[in-house]
């Protein structure tokens, strides 16, 4: 996972700051099993509710991105098991706070208007006691038979279907911006809804990140990069990595050395 960091003057060393980083995906991501709840350690990708066909790194159009694949015989038809027709993993930030956003590029190919599917971006909200308070998701869906759209979730009335337009064969920015009065869902730069059931049920930091794939039969690959979390609502004290924090030590017995000689 590439992480933002800057470069100290003295160590000449990364030094990371908080949960804010950007993952392109470059090598395959760490696959953990069965989502443990609760505050995970974050590092791996566990299962949600039923793990996709594929969830690894690999080149397309030029990059390495994240596919997120479906299998059409997966798909569950008893209509007591189509829970598990939902597909992903999922991400831990160990209680992002208020402030933080969450955005990714998904690749929408005109090919996906003739075939029933949905490819999505999911949230977890916590509230102060670490319980869901929401959970916010914003992605694509077709019918198949002409139905097609960009589209939101709002925990009160469920999905929102959007007038925003689709960038077909192209790649759309989705994003999520947990505010202190609620959810604002952007979508290639333009904001498109708002929920604000997250705040209104407590809901005080965002606990996780999917990807998600609805298998309804029909196989199919979803192609994400650059997912980016950003906490910039909070300036944390910058924190160096271990072997950071040794040549940093070494910097500064440099310069000490440096001043006592010009002293002498």
């Amino acid at each position: 996972m590439k992480t933002l960091c800057l470069v100290a003057v003295l160590a000449a060393a990364p030094v990371c700051f908080g949960q804010s980083f950007t993952e392109s995906f470059d090598l395959n991501p760490a696959l953990g099993g069965a989502d443990p709840g609760g505050n995970a350690p974050s590092g791996q990708w566990y299962v949600d509710r039923s793990a996709p066909a594929l969830f690894a790194s690999t080149n397309f159009l030029g990059d390495n991105r994240l596919v997120v694949g479906v299998n059409g015989s997966d798909y569950l038809s008893d209509p007591g098991s189509q829970f598990y027709d939902t597909q992903g993993r999922k991400y831990y930030l160990n209680n992002a706070p208020i402030g933080t956003s969450v955005s990714a590029q998904l690749y929408i190919p005109s090919s996906w208007q003739s075939i029933n599917m949905s490819a999505s971006m999911w949230l977890t909200a916590y509230d102060s006691s670490s319980n869901p308070a929401g959970y916010p998701i914003v992605g694509f869906y077709s019918s198949g038979t002409g139905a097609n759209y960009l589209r939101v979730w709002d925990d009160v009335s469920g999905y929102i279907n959007l007038s925003t337009p689709v960038q077909w064969d192209s790649w759309n920015t989705l994003a999520m911006t947990f505010t202190g009065s609620g959810l604002v869902y952007t979508i290639n730069g333009q904001n498109v809804f708002t929920d604000t059931a997250v705040t209104d049920n407590g809901g005080v930091s965002i606990a996780n990140v999917m990807f998600q794939d609805r298998n309804y039969g029909t196989s199919f690959n979803a192609y994400w990069d650059n997912l980016t979390v950003n906490t910039n609502g909070v300036s944390p004290s910058p924190t160096p990595e271990p072997a950071s924090l040794a040549l940093a030590g070494m910097g500064a017995a440099l310069l000490g050395l440096k001043l006592y000689r010009r002293r002498s």
